[in-house]
């Protein structure tokens, strides 16, 4: 997501682009999962995203499912079994205030 608006004609050029680029890769895809009510607005109001395209999960564990192993070698044990059976996960974002993270 774009943020930096920029003071120079040249940083808001450069804005309007990466904005542009945003808006049709948006356009292109299905579905959003997104983790705050404030990112799906900003979808909604700035980029206009159909509210049934986009799907909010908060970031949260269920810490009664899942919690650290009792030992180190269990851990390794559980990794290599995922990295065996191509299960993998990953999370693109920052803990900032806007997220509705922390």
């Amino acid at each position: 997501m774009v943020e930096d608006r920029g003071a120079s004609s040249g940083q808001q050029i450069r804005y309007r682009m990466k904005k542009t680029v945003e808006k049709l890769a948006y356009n292109r895809s299905d579905k959003f999962v997104v983790l705050s009510g404030y990112f799906q607005t900003v979808l909604e109001q700035e980029y206009g995203v159909a509210s049934d395209r986009i799907h909010r999960i908060p970031g949260a564990v269920d810490t009664d499912r899942f919690r650290p192993a009792d030992n180190r070698s269990k851990s390794e044990e559980s990794w290599a079994l995922r990295t065996a059976i191509g299960f993998s996960s990953a999370f693109g974002g920052s803990f900032e205030e806007w997220a509705s993270i922390g």
